[in-house]
């Protein structure tokens, strides 16, 4: 929304403790999840005092502010059954090896296994990612967080091949 929200953020000591901007969000959650998250608010971030209002909002209400949330993405409404992937044993053997390379664990939640440190530095736990992000997002999202959010703490671990500038990004 350009300049405008965050005042919440603005008031609380610990801008890492702060709710989450909504930047992006038709283009980063799933609208099924959307309409969903904003009939009944669950906990993303359980570690955060500021939780998300229970508006109790009607159906029509809900689909509105999921379709607004996509427009200002110039996306499209789509709903989507999420893919079966088949994956091999190498395959989900090379994901763990990653998961545990890039140390995800030290900054995100996992089920119910919180990380270490301060909750300020935490993560969104990765169990609800399926279900809640656009998987195009979550790979641009990898690419360049900095991209979706300035300023967060995720690092840009990955890279691609980008045909148009015949070069890696």
């Amino acid at each position: 929304f350009g300049d405008y929200g965050g005042a919440l953020a603005a008031i609380i000591p610990d801008p890492a403790l702060a709710p989450p901007m909504l930047l992006h969000e038709g283009a980063k959650v799933n609208p099924d999840w959307l309409f969903r998250f904003l009939k009944e608010p669950t906990s993303i971030r359980p570690w955060l005092e500021a939780r998300m209002p229970t508006f109790a909002f009607n159906d029509p209400v809900a689909t509105d502010l999921v379709k607004f949330f996509v427009a200002l993405e110039d996306e499209t409404l789509r709903f989507r059954t999420p893919p079966r992937v088949a994956t091999t044993p190498a395959e989900l053997a090379e994901g763990a090896e990653l998961f545990k390379t890039f140390q995800c664990q030290k900054c995100h939640v996992v089920g119910n296994q919180l990380p270490g440190g301060s909750p300020a530095d935490w993560a969104p736990n990765l169990e609800l990612a399926h279900a809640r992000l656009q998987d195009a997002w979550i790979v641009e999202w990898l690419r360049d967080p900095q991209k979706w959010l300035p300023g967060t703490r995720m690092p840009g671990y990955f890279f691609y091949y980008d045909e148009d500038a015949k070069s890696y990004l």
